[in-house]
């Protein structure tokens, strides 16, 4: 997903300005946007030029000759895209070639994924996350992404976390187009993927109500209630993962680094590139602003941990939803996320529980660099030899997020042959 900064002139007043962040899944649909805009204002300077001041005018004359600009290179980039440059490491042999190895099989004609050993359902690793296509569920113009990227997701932790489950709460229309994929009907059938149709009423929620996004705030709340039914059930697994699907992959089993932890309400907070925190990354901070200068001012300069990528133990993580969804209930931030964000303000509650609450509310608290690559902001280091991204300490992450949307073609190639939909690993 693109994100990109509007300016928009008040109608009142030139002199001032109202910004708002729009988000858009394609370049097209920013391009009408400024054309859209464009015309508007060129008719409104024609109709108002008579009581606007020499200078007034002027402003506007050098926005409409911004957007012309921008309009034109972005019709350009439409005529002419870039082409993806290919990775120059070669890449890892195909999945089905490496599980054939490790099994120490020598037939691999197949090209059906298989897993060394098989899970029962109601593992002891649990992965929660959401996708929808109905509209409504999000507010907002959002499309879908390629369902190759689900197939990554899912492949890639079917093959990596011995003894998981990935529950995937769905619409309607997602859970069809999902079965329609051969890879994710055999998921289904071996109880490794369990897809959860979720309610409407879960769109009447206050935090839901005309909200762009909605459902990167109620997903929490969904996530929450379903372990508590678990919980009630008598079966909690050991370990759960909130994650986002279609930028995320796995180099390895995340947990395992949590298994040393024995306290039962360790909540891993996965942290972005140290070189943005919350005194420089101006979307956290526009996010972050609607608790108040007082708390921008306690958090400046903190670490920026990523809402796509939440880990721990099963009584940590309840804790932790639960946190989020009295937070996102706060009818101050329903108000400003309305007004003022125009979207969900799901990463600055999580930023809050981190810095402000986490410290009191979340005993088991943690913050880690070194389970999950964001790439939104951060760059990746390759192991030539085993086509990982490599952390810190030179070992792979075992967990890839914020790599598609062309963030990093090489590592979208790569993970697109290693683990994408069978008729690509042929």
């Amino acid at each position: 997903m693109r994100v990109f900064f509007v300016v928009v002139i008040s109608s009142n007043n030139v002199s001032q300005y109202e910004f708002f962040f729009v988000e858009f899944l394609s370049v097209e649909e920013l391009l009408l946007l400024l054309l859209d805009v464009y015309s508007e204002y060129r008719l409104y300077m024609v109709a108002q030029s008579r009581t606007w001041s020499r200078r007034q005018a002027g402003r506007i004359g050098v926005l409409l000759l911004l957007l012309k600009v921008v309009g034109i290179l972005l019709l350009v980039y439409l005529t002419h895209p870039p082409a993806v440059v290919s990775p120059t490491l070669t890449p890892r042999p195909l999945l089905v070639e490496a599980v054939a190895e490790l099994e120490g099989e020598t037939d691999v004609s197949s090209t059906a994924l298989v897993r060394v050993g098989k899970s029962e359902f109601g593992a002891s690793k649990v992965i929660l996350s959401c996708l929808f296509v109905t509209p409504q569920f999000y507010r907002s113009s959002r499309k879908m992404p390629s369902l190759d990227w689900v197939v990554v997701f899912l492949n890639s932790a079917f093959f990596h976390i011995r003894g998981a489950n990935v529950v995937l709460f769905v619409d309607e229309g997602t859970k069809a187009s999902l079965l329609a994929l051969s890879d994710v009907k055999r998921l289904v059938s071996t109880e490794f993927l369990n897809l959860t149709v979720v309610p409407d009423r879960y769109l009447s929620y206050e935090f839901s109500v005309n909200i762009s996004n909605a459902a990167n705030n109620f997903r929490f709340l969904l996530f929450k209630h379903w372990m508590e039914q678990r919980k009630a059930q008598g079966q909690s697994p050991a370990f759960v993962m909130i994650s986002d699907v279609t930028d995320v992959y796995f180099q390895s089993d995340p947990f395992a680094s949590l298994e040393a932890f024995g306290n039962p309400d360790t909540v891993a907070f996965t942290l972005e590139d140290a070189s943005k925190h919350l005194g420089n990354e101006k979307y956290n901070i526009r996010w972050l602003s609607c608790y108040g200068a007082d708390t921008l001012r306690a958090v400046k300069g903190k670490p920026i941990s990523c809402a796509g990528a939440t880990l721990g133990r099963f009584h940590g993580m309840l804790r932790y939803t639960s946190l989020q969804v009295e937070e996102l209930s706060r009818p101050n931030l329903i108000e400003c996320s309305r007004k003022k964000i125009m979207a969900a303000l799901d990463q600055a509650t999580h930023n809050y529980n981190l810095h402000i609450r986490g410290p009191m509310d979340l005993p088991g608290l943690m913050q880690t660099t070194e389970i999950v690559f964001h790439g939104n902001f951060g760059k990746p280091v390759w192991d030539a030899a085993r086509k990982n991204v490599l952390n810190r300490k030179g070992e792979p992450y075992p967990v890839v997020h914020q790599y598609t949307s062309n963030r990093h073609p090489a590592i979208m190639e790569v993970a697109r042959k290693l683990w994408g939909p069978q008729e690509l690993r042929k």
